[in-house]
């Protein structure tokens, strides 16, 4: 991954930072990648259910594990447009 990170959400100031972590861990490029991904998909999460950074629980991750289930995902995706994941150069 090369370039800015773009991302909306309360995280998505935190996902350049959060991908050179991964990278200086030995985390290989496709899969920090990847990380960053799923980190911008809990960013979309937190914007569209008005969640902040700093109100992020461990209740807050589990709800959002649960939206990704395969059916809640595709339902959630498909019924809010506005949502959209995030994009990765």
């Amino acid at each position: 991954m090369s370039g800015p990170i773009a991302m909306d959400g309360p995280l998505s100031s935190y996902a350049a930072g959060f991908h050179a972590e991964l990278l200086a861990k030995g985390y290989c490029g496709r899969t920090a990648g990847r990380q960053v991904m799923l980190f911008g998909q809990l960013s979309g999460w937190m914007q569209t259910t008005g969640l902040a950074a700093h109100a992020l629980t461990p209740q807050q991750v589990a709800a959002f594990l649960d939206f990704l289930t395969p059916e809640a995902y595709r339902q959630q995706w498909t019924h809010q447009q506005s949502a959209t994941p995030p994009t990765l150069p």
